[in-house]
């Protein structure tokens, strides 16, 4: 009888030992398919993240010859820039010495005044003047140029329009 408890008794351990072994197998078999869908997701993500690393680098280089053009631009606009200022000066210092034809006066130049180009006794409107600036260089208030142009709106200046500058 000890044999046939001893049988039976097996033959339970045995059947235990065959179920715990099939759930462990199952269990490990879904911790697997789990790992195995996770390296798959971190695969699939690795390559997203790789093109767009190529994308930035791509865009990098695309500004970095963006930024280079608009160096090449500044210097460009920076030589401009020179050259009209030296343009400038130079017609500047032609005025000052009566080359291009505007002689100072000799009640300007006993006044300080900046010799402002004349035609007849009047200034010729050039681009970029108003009213303030021809008073300041003309070392006349403002008040006197407007009262010595009445025909003549100081909003609407025209490129070689003339106007009446008044000795004070």
């Amino acid at each position: 009888m000890l044999a046939l408890a001893l049988a039976v008794l097996g033959v339970v351990l045995g059947g235990a030992g065959f179920y715990f072994g099939l759930s462990a197998k199952n269990s490990f078999q879904f911790v697997l398919d789990s790992q195995e869908n996770s390296l798959s997701e971190s695969v699939l993500e690795l390559a997203l993240t790789k093109t767009e690393v190529e994308n930035i680098s791509e865009e990098k280089e695309a500004l970095k010859a963006a930024v280079s053009r608009l160096r090449a631009y500044g210097k460009q606009r920076d030589q401009h820039i020179k050259d009209l200022s030296e343009e400038f000066n130079q017609l500047k210092e032609g005025l000052a010495t009566g080359v291009l034809g505007v002689s100072p006066s000799a009640e300007n130049i006993a006044k300080g005044r900046a010799t402002l180009p004349t035609v007849d006794g009047g200034y010729v409107i050039q681009s970029g003047d108003t009213f303030s600036g021809i008073a300041t260089k003309s070392g006349v208030k403002l008040k006197l140029l407007l009262d010595a142009n009445p025909g003549v709106d100081p909003r609407r200046l025209r490129i070689g329009q003339t106007i009446i500058i008044p000795n004070e």
